[in-house]
Order: structure tokens, then C-alpha cells, then sequence
């Protein structure tokens, strides 16, 4: 028997598209995907929150969130596969540059580090 957790459709969640010709790409931040992103960067999501407001973010911290964004939408979705490799993310940073994924990614975080459930929309208070 195989336990699977429930999706949520709601929430402190973070949901952005890319698309690279065709394709496609959905980025998902929650705060499960968040912890793992802190983990694989080796410091808070709230300093790479504060390195996008002063625009020091790194490519580096981008393309990591990227790589776990669409690692989280990917089992989601409930589709099957391996985990997101590195690869996949430095992909579409270059075909779409820094500054596209970037504003992606740091609105992603936003939603998810400012989730307010007091508010319809989700959003911070006004």
C-alpha cells in the first residue's frame, strides 16, 4: 500500500510558469520545498529574500530554488519521475536569463514567506 499525501490547493503556496519555447515549466514554493532549499543552500530563505530586495541574490541561491520549485510542482502534480536535476534549472536560466527566472523565483517566495490567510487573496496585509 503506498501513503501519499493529500495536495493542497491552498496556502502559503508559491506558483509561477516559465515557458521555454513550447514547454511549459511550473515553479512551486511552499514551505516543505522552502526547508529543502535552505538545507541544499546552507543558509535561510529569508537571507536570500533580503539579498533579492537589495539585488544581491545570487545565480547560485536562483537556480537552487528553481531546481526544488520545480521539483515540488513536479510531485505535486503527482508526476511520476526522478528528482529535478541540476541540469534542468541552468537550462532554462539560460535560455531565459537571470532576471526573468529571478523575478519568478523571488515573487514565488514572496507569496510564500507573506502568506496571510486573514486576507481573501493570501496576500500580506494591506
Amino acid at each position: 500500500m503506498e501513503a501519499r499525501m493529500a495536495q493542497i490547493d491552498v496556502g502559503a503556496r508559491g506558483e509561477r510558469t516559465l515557458t521555454v519555447g513550447e514547454k511549459a515549466h511550473t515553479i512551486l514554493l511552499t514551505n516543505r520545498a522552502l526547508a529543502e532549499a535552505e538545507r541544499a543552500l546552507g543558509k535561510s530563505v529569508m537571507q536570500v529574500a533580503r539579498d533579492g530586495i537589495s539585488e544581491r541574490v545570487s545565480i547560485t541561491d536562483i537556480a537552487k530554488l528553481l531546481q526544488v520549485g520545480l521539483d515540488a510542482a513536479r510531485r505535486d502534480q503527482g508526476l511520476p519521475g526522478r528528482a529535478m536535476p541540476p541540469d534542468d534549472a541552468w537550462g532554462i536560466l539560460d535560455v531565459l536569463g537571470f532576471g526573468t527566472v529571478a523575478g519568478a523565483v523571488l515573487e514565488a517566495l514572496s507569496d510564500v514567506l507573506f502568506y496571510n490567510p486573514e486576507r481573501e487573496d493570501g496576500g500580506p496585509p494591506a
